[in-house]
């Protein structure tokens, strides 16, 4: 497939239709945004499909109000410059292309989202993309999206707990969760889209974002804050800080499927519902020391519950999650943790 170039229109990513996405992925014809190829190390190409991003110089609300002093006070973040991620979760025949061995909760499921992944072999895993992808858009580099990124794309304009609405009757549209899996992942996409067209953004599995995980971010962040990864430097030893976690999982609670929830796990824990997705960006500021803002800025619900933090105890696969949040379904955390 010939390359093309991404024009660029008002700060936007024009769409560019790409005929070649499989019928694992509903076989449309034209599909709006961007196609790139993975080797799969025997001649033939994978598919990896990909949404425009718009930037957004006004800044997005950022956060919740009342749920959790770590998703507090809402802030205004900006996105400065247009992106695309990925539609789908990375799945198991895309992670096939880079590591054929790889061991899954759930095995044999081609067009299931890859699970069992921590956060350092998706990093491999994306570094691996920048060098052997075809048709990358010019300009872009694969990477984690921060969480800023990722909660603007998940809420794609909406300021609801799930793309779709409030409350459990919404999520059902949009995503796998502990109500309605059946305890499993499922194939991508099988969900409706959100208004920018990603799916599964809503449970199916947890997706890494390139944060550490800190449960005062929000509150130190000033008024139109930059959108970047949130890395704060600490005595923990080296890139083993927490990162973070967003979207929830099959396994989860519908309150811990929000666009807006956070956890922190351990990057190299891996689980039976934690996967990740692909984000294309421009060079820019992805990660770099963060410091206090002075002043409340454009922060919105200074107060908010503190139902979580304060109560986060490790669970037994390593992850932290609140016993008071406890789900009657069973663990809304990854759980199945194999070394």
């Amino acid at each position: 497939m010939q390359e093309r170039a991404v024009p660029m229109t008002h700060g936007a990513i024009e769409s560019v239709p790409d005929p070649e996405l499989p019928a694992a992925f509903g076989g449309r014809e034209e599909v709006p945004g961007r196609i790139i190829h993975l080797p799969d190390g025997g001649g033939g190409l994978v598919a990896m499909a990909f949404r425009p991003i718009p930037d957004c110089s006004g800044g997005f609300p950022m956060g919740s109000r009342g749920y959790s002093n770590d998703e507090s006070p809402r802030h205004r973040v900006v996105i400065p410059q247009p992106c695309y991620l990925g539609t789908f979760p990375v799945t198991q025949r895309q992670i096939a292309c880079f590591r054929p061995d790889h061991k899954y909760g759930f095995a044999g499921k081609p067009d299931h989202p890859a699970e069992q992944i921590d956060w350092h072999e998706a990093r491999a895993f994306l570094t691996w993309l920048a060098k052997e992808a075809r048709n990358l858009p010019k300009g872009f580099g694969p990477r984690l999206p921060c969480e800023a990124e990722w909660e603007y794309a998940c809420r794609a304009g909406t300021d609801t707990e799930y793309s779709s609405g409030d409350g459990e009757a919404a999520l059902e549209q949009d995503g796998w969760y502990g109500g309605d899996s059946g305890r499993t992942t499922h194939p991508v996409g099988k969900k409706r889209e959100n208004p920018w067209g990603l799916h599964d953004m809503h449970g199916n599995v947890w997706e890494w974002c390139e944060d550490v995980y800190d449960s005062q971010a929000y509150s130190k962040r000033g008024h139109l804050w930059l959108a970047r990864a949130w890395i704060k430097e600490m005595s923990d030893e080296k890139n083993e800080r927490h990162r973070v976690g967003r979207g929830g999982s099959w396994g989860s609670h519908p309150e811990w499927c929000r666009a807006a929830i956070q956890f922190g796990g351990p990057p190299g824990g891996r689980y039976w519902d934690h996967g990740f997705r692909v984000f294309l960006g421009l060079p820019g500021p992805a990660a770099e020391p963060e410091k206090p803002a002075g002043g409340d800025g454009g922060r919105e619900g200074a107060g908010g519950r503190d139902d979580r933090s304060g109560d986060r105890k490790a669970g037994a696969a390593g992850h932290s999650i609140n016993a008071k949040r406890a789900n009657p379904r069973g663990p809304q955390m990854p759980l199945g943790r194999t070394n």
